[in-house]
């Protein structure tokens, strides 16, 4: 039996089993910097970008790929400037809506509705509700930073008197 989507945010929430989540870029970002999360409306996938730019477009080189025949070869950007997200049509044939407004350059803000040609999705910042998982490498090379600097205070601490005696 078919989910009945009543508004924008029944769609946010957790991935299911079936989505993964696709990142655009590599490591971690920048103090300051806000993920974005495009969530298709579909339910087919789920994209969050990590890098300041990205292109989304039906061309092999696009950062985010989209073969659709009415997606246009580099249809939009997605920029981040001064701690907010916008989305710039790329003079596609189809256009690009934010929340079926069709738009040149618009701020994206979570809870609205991005549509390139037939294609929708949910925008979100996962920031706002969650925290974002870092990347498996960096992960674990902050989790062994982290632990070499617990074996030290700790070695630190054996050396020091106990002031609870003094």
């Amino acid at each position: 039996m078919a989910q009945v989507i009543e508004s924008p945010a029944d769609w946010v929430g957790a991935a299911s089993e079936r989505e993964s989540v696709e990142r655009v870029g590599a490591g971690l970002p920048d103090q300051g910097f806000i993920v974005l999360r495009l969530r298709a409306v579909n339910g087919s996938r789920i994209i969050e970008i990590y890098q300041p730019e990205a292109i989304l477009g039906r061309h092999s080189q696009a950062d985010i790929r989209l073969a659709a025949a009415e997606v246009s070869r580099h249809h939009c950007r997605f920029v981040f400037e001064s701690g907010q997200w916008y989305v710039e049509d790329l003079g596609s044939l189809n256009g690009t809506y934010v929340n079926e407004e069709p738009v040149q350059r618009a701020a994206l803000q979570p809870g609205a509705i991005l549509r390139v040609a037939s294609q929708t999705f949910l925008v979100d910042w996962p920031q706002l509700d969650s925290t974002v998982d870092c990347p498996q490498p960096e992960a674990e090379q902050c989790y062994r930073t982290n632990a070499r600097a617990q074996q030290i205070l700790a070695s630190i601490a054996e050396q020091l008197p106990d002031s609870r005696n003094s």
